[in-house]
């Protein structure tokens, strides 16, 4: 998001980081939430200064999915297991954050965020 508020203070920052990224041969990841989020953002007047349309976001998006290395994470069979461990683990989950449980889960599931 910061990335993309050229008004934000930590916009030079977090462009830089994303260019990195789309820059390195090595796998990251968004999930189809994160995208739909972004757009949310980039196109809301009590977010933005100055809001884009939903071409500009789009756009923005496209490019970022052309990166070599970026990956969407999608939901497998194994997504309501992984989703029962995760609310066995994290008691309290509810509310705004159930969004950004969604994203746990399915980084999770793909393998990212394992405990050693």
């Amino acid at each position: 998001m910061y990335a993309a508020d050229e008004d934000a203070p930590e916009h030079a920052r977090c462009r830089a980081l994303v260019e990195a990224w789309r820059q390195r041969a090595g796998a990251w990841y968004v999930t189809w939430g994160i995208c739909y989020e972004f757009l949310r953002d980039v196109t809301h007047p009590r977010v933005m200064r100055h809001p884009w349309t939903m071409s500009e976001g789009a756009g923005f998006l496209s490019a970022l999915l052309a990166s070599p290395g970026l990956g969407v994470l999608v939901p497998t069979d194994r997504h309501a297991r992984v989703l029962a461990e995760v609310v066995a683990e994290v008691p309290g989950l509810s509310g705004n954050i159930v969004h950004d449980t969604q994203t746990a889960v399915l980084m999770r599931e793909h393998g990212g965020g394992r405990r050693a």
